[in-house]
């Protein structure tokens, strides 16, 4: 069988002993959701992706990242802040903010130092953006073990 059109209407645990849980997907197959038919899978065998799509993250005076919700972010700032360390994640996630600068610029990010970021090049856990109204720059990072390994990308035209 070859499906063209494949979308998960729902999935509900049918046991509870941890990864050898089994997972009922309810699937549709065909052109569209008229019709389904049941799969029982093991939690550990799925592959489970991150989501992709840039989430966009609210301007506030600590800037929250729920990684679960994504691994791309985005964020226009509107004052200085102080991005909070992203939650949700674990040992070799991985992450990129794209931060730009409103139509004032000039604002600055502050990595929050109760969190363990750590920035290439000696950055002593700081970085320095771009400042001119709507400029675009970007911080990477990299979970590893307490610590978040931020690269920073500056001055995007």
């Amino acid at each position: 069988m070859s499906i063209k059109y494949s979308e998960i209407l729902a999935a509900d645990e049918v046991t509870t002993s941890g990864t050898d849980d089994i997972i009922v997907l309810a699937i549709v197959d065909g052109g569209a959701p008229t019709g389904y038919t049941t799969k029982a899978i093991k939690k550990s065998n799925l592959i489970v992706e991150p989501i992709k799509a840039f989430q966009t993250l609210t301007d506030a005076a600590n800037i929250a990242w729920d990684y679960a919700l994504g691994y791309n972010a985005e964020v226009t700032l509107t004052a200085s802040r102080t991005l909070d360390a992203p939650t949700n994640v674990s040992d070799g996630d991985y992450g990129t903010l794209v931060i730009v600068q409103d139509g004032v610029g000039g604002h600055t990010l502050t990595l929050n130092a109760l969190d363990s970021f750590k920035v290439v090049n000696g950055g002593a856990g700081a970085i320095t953006l771009s400042t001119a109204a709507g400029a675009i720059d970007t911080i990477s990072w990299v979970k590893r073990g307490a610590d978040f390994l931020v690269t920073v990308g500056v001055d995007f035209n």
